[in-house]
């Protein structure tokens, strides 16, 4: 299953460009094509253990994400989300706390139930495609 998906949230003004299924390095070059970013190399190659990543904007903290899969393992997507969550709440400076910590929970949810919607929206499109041949 391939998927490429950009979701915003209001909130905190943030892009999230969401990739599953497809190569790596064709994920990167659409995010960095599209946002117009310089990508640190250390990111440019996969390590062959990785399941999945997320990178944004250190630059300008303008609010850009890649969130990248290498399919679409729940358990995968759900660790990326974690990131996510961390990097976006981080870059508006609200910080892993004891009085933070359910926004944060929170906010893991929100990115987790909209992700999974998506690859389960296009997982069902995909069978019923193959189901007519």
């Amino acid at each position: 299953m391939k998927l490429r998906k950009t979701f915003i949230c209001e909130l905190f003004r943030s892009k999230v460009y969401f990739y599953v299924g497809m190569p790596y390095e064709d994920a990167l070059l659409h995010f960095v094509n599209t946002v117009g970013i310089e990508v640190d190399p250390l990111f440019k190659k996969p390590s062959p253990m990785m399941y999945g990543c997320v990178l944004f904007d250190r630059e300008g903290a303008c609010g850009n994400y890649m969130v990248w899969l290498a399919d679409d393992d729940y358990y995968a997507m759900t660790h990326e989300c974690v990131h996510l969550a961390y990097r976006i709440l981080e870059t508006n400076q609200i910080a892993l706390n004891e009085h933070t910590q359910e926004f944060y929970a929170n906010y893991v949810e929100f990115w987790v139930r909209k992700f999974w919607k998506a690859i389960s929206k296009q997982s069902k499109a995909g069978r019923k495609k193959h189901a007519k041949h």
